[in-house]
């Protein structure tokens, strides 16, 4: 499978990770935070450790719903807005989070389906009819 770049959602999540960057330098926070928002989403994936997928390559079928809410873009809005009782502590992990999203929509990779494997944005389909088939293009 290709993987096709995407360059806005890159250039989104250097953005991002800039803006934490910056939100964290103007509120006297240490810039260590962002790594927080960075490294949290795939925390999911320690999961694994203890849950066998039903084929390689595939994420075990429990951890497929934490790691779509950890990898969809309402999460990170929903901790920015939880920043205002917060602080802006939250803030910087939730701007990071994002950043986090952004760079992994960008290099190719969304939601988990069902079945654990791993949605991609590519430049191929996913599931080609065998040659000399009905369904095969002409």
């Amino acid at each position: 499978m290709t993987h096709r770049l995407r360059p806005a959602d890159l250039l989104a999540a250097f953005g991002l990770l800039a803006a934490a960057l910056l939100l964290a330098r103007s509120t006297g926070l240490p810039a260590w935070l962002t790594l927080i928002g960075l490294v949290a989403p795939d925390v999911v994936f320690l999961g694994a450790l203890w849950t066998r997928p039903e084929a390689p390559g595939l994420m075990p079928r429990a951890l497929v719903r934490p790691y779509n809410t950890t990898h969809h873009p309402a999460t990170p809005l929903l901790l920015l807005a939880a920043s205002v009782l917060a602080g802006p502590w939250l803030a910087v992990v939730a701007v990071s989070w994002a950043a986090h999203i952004a760079w992994d929509r960008g290099v190719g990779y969304d939601l988990r389906r069902p079945d654990g494997s791993i949605r991609m944005h590519d430049t191929t389909p996913s599931i080609r009819p065998a040659a000399g088939s009905e369904h095969a293009a002409i």
